[in-house]
């Protein structure tokens, strides 16, 4: 080994492995008055500091298994002096000195190690686009008198710093048109959350050509409140648009209760929608939705109805799983009206009653009552008329579909 790479794995090795006697003055010489460089490596070799050479390429390097307790501490301390925030205090302890950690590893040492708020009991929080403000300082959103301007700051708020655990947390929304948000696949909290407004009719989150609301983790319940897309004009040539009003995917749990709408509306000035699909209710991946109460709409108000062959109501993908459950025996579970193409589809899903008695399913829907492609599957026992709409079902036997 040269000379120039010797010392250099030397230094790798940290200076705590030399003896007292044997300093390292700078990184290119190691001298005490006239001490050579190899008496140095004999040295190190004979006192048991760990260091060793292969024999077969006669390159040295450091057996841990050989290096003493106290000089393995001093080690460890050498390979971290280059940035982590590791000290030693006087008493020849490691500390965390957070003043000489580097941002960028302060911020990452924050994030994995905060823990969220548990709740201790019930908490609402409370979001008004007219009075609120996402400016995150004390107590913000936790008082009607302190809420949050939009529901995406709130969510966000929510997911990152509390457990809901058993308890029941509840986003209140007032009235008003917000705008659309989305719930991440990570977030801290657990157990349940509802989103309820005042009514249907006046609070509501809408968008236009994209998804009003999203979820793709954690459960939810949500009431009293309306989720609405708007079509617009997609020209030729223009990019695919997915419309949902809601939009629940990767391993999101929903629950429609009382007083939800969803809706898709095309007005009459959209004169051109070359590509794209609008539905009501969109599930995917591996989410779970359950329907208590719920209404959808699609309303066509284009010349010729240009939009409404783009517009499904309930519609479920991959290994998605659609409860239909209702609130009590003979109360109406789900309502379909309007413009859609298809009130439900099967693409892949499992769209399933779950309850003894029948649930009510109502409305008067336009289009195909229902359609199961790609090893979908639709079970109710209501009978072929059980969805609203104007033509039959159809069932795609060759991949496996059914309905029944």
């Amino acid at each position: 080994m040269s000379r120039p790479a010797l010392i250099d794995k030397l230094c790798q090795a940290g200076k705590w492995l030399f003896k007292p006697d044997l300093v390292p003055v700078d990184d290119v010489t190691l001298k005490r008055g006239s001490t050579a460089i190899s008496v140095a490596i004999d040295a190190l070799v004979r006192s048991g500091g760990g260091l060793a050479v292969d024999a077969k390429t006669g390159r040295l390097y450091v057996d841990f298994s050989l290096v003493p307790d106290d000089q393995m501490q001093a080690i460890v301390l050498a390979m971290v002096q280059q940035g982590g925030g590791l000290a030693v205090d006087g008493t020849g302890k490691l500390y965390v000195d957070f003043a000489s950690m580097p941002t960028d590893k302060f911020e990452s040492m924050l994030k994995s190690i905060r823990v969220p708020v548990w709740l201790t009991g019930n908490k609402p929080f409370y979001v008004n686009i007219n009075t609120g403000s996402d400016t995150l300082d004390e107590k913000r959103g936790e008082s009607a008198g302190k809420p949050f301007k939009t529901l995406q700051a709130c969510l966000n708020y929510v997911c990152d710093n509390f457990n809901v655990s058993r308890y029941a947390c509840t986003i209140n929304v007032a009235p008003g048109t917000y705008f659309y948000f989305g719930i991440a696949d990570f977030a801290r909290t657990t157990g349940y959350i509802m989103i309820t407004g005042e009514s249907a009719a006046t609070t509501i989150v809408e968008a236009t050509n994209r998804s009003a609301g999203s979820f793709s983790a954690g459960s939810w319940r949500l009431k009293n409140i309306k989720f609405r897309e708007v079509a617009a004009d997609v020209p030729a040539g223009g990019a695919w648009v997915e419309g949902n009003a809601l939009s629940v995917m990767g391993t999101a749990v929903v629950s429609l209760d009382e007083g939800f709408e969803s809706e898709i509306i095309a007005g009459a000035s959209v004169s051109v929608v070359s590509t794209g699909a609008f539905r009501a209710i969109s599930l995917a991946d591996s989410s779970i939705v359950t329907v208590y109460k719920a209404r959808i709409t699609a309303i066509d108000n284009t010349l010729r109805q240009i939009v409404k062959g783009r517009m499904s109501g309930l519609t479920g993908y991959g290994s998605s799983v659609c409860n239909l459950r209702g609130v009590s025996a003979g109360a109406v579970c789900l309502e379909i009206n309007g413009d859609f193409s298809t009130s439900i589809t099967a693409n892949g899903s499992y769209i399933v009653r779950n309850t003894v008695d029948l649930p009510v399913v109502t409305g008067t829907a336009q289009g195909r009552r229902y359609s199961a492609i790609n090893g979908g599957r639709i079970v109710t026992s209501g009978g072929p008329d059980y969805f609203p709409g104007t033509t039959a079902g159809t069932v795609e036997t060759s991949t496996f579909s059914w309905y029944k």
